[in-house]
């Protein structure tokens, strides 16, 4: 059981977590995110994906994404906004548990790091306790372990590598 309290930075009353993000087994960068039962998915703004990748995912030629497995989807914003968005696996951690979901990488410099359903809430319960201002999450090992044979990092991987920047 891994209990997190409410933070108390804005948005107040909202449930955040650290996230730690790596690439090849090595932690490149850790972030604060929004918990968001209703985001689809896990959102990070792809200004920060050069710090992971060593270039910004929604920059990259489309037939490049491709060969990755990412896919390229129009996002839309809780203002209603569409917003381009690359979404590609990427190595996380919470707490000691380390395991792949996808994100979905925006193209905006602005948009808030969220923590979506798809992947990470399979890998836990989560109990919201506005109350007591915190979320409990109850690791679900059998999922989390069923998780790190979903995504072909060698593949991802090795094409990052082969990558050469102009």
């Amino acid at each position: 059981m891994i209990t997190v309290k409410y933070d108390t930075t804005p948005p107040l009353g909202h449930p955040k977590i650290t996230l730690s993000l790596f690439h090849k087994d090595i932690l490149k960068h850790s972030v604060s995110c929004l918990v968001d039962s209703g985001a689809d998915c896990t959102t990070l703004p792809s200004s920060m994906s050069p710090l992971i990748y060593g270039f910004d995912v929604c920059k990259m030629p489309e037939s490049f994404l491709k060969r990755l497995g990412a896919v390229l989807n129009e996002s839309e914003c809780f203002c209603g906004d569409k917003i381009n968005s690359v979404k590609l696996p990427l190595m996380v951690g919470f707490d000691k548990f380390t395991f792949p979901i996808n994100i979905n990488w925006v193209d905006n410099a602005n948009a808030m790091p969220l923590l979506g359903r798809e992947d990470f809430f399979d890998c836990f319960k989560i109990e919201l306790d506005g109350l007591r201002q915190q979320v409990i999450f109850y690791p679900n090992l059998e999922h989390i372990e069923k998780q790190k044979s979903k995504f072909d990092f060698n593949k991802i991987n090795n094409l990052i590598a082969r990558l050469k920047i102009v």
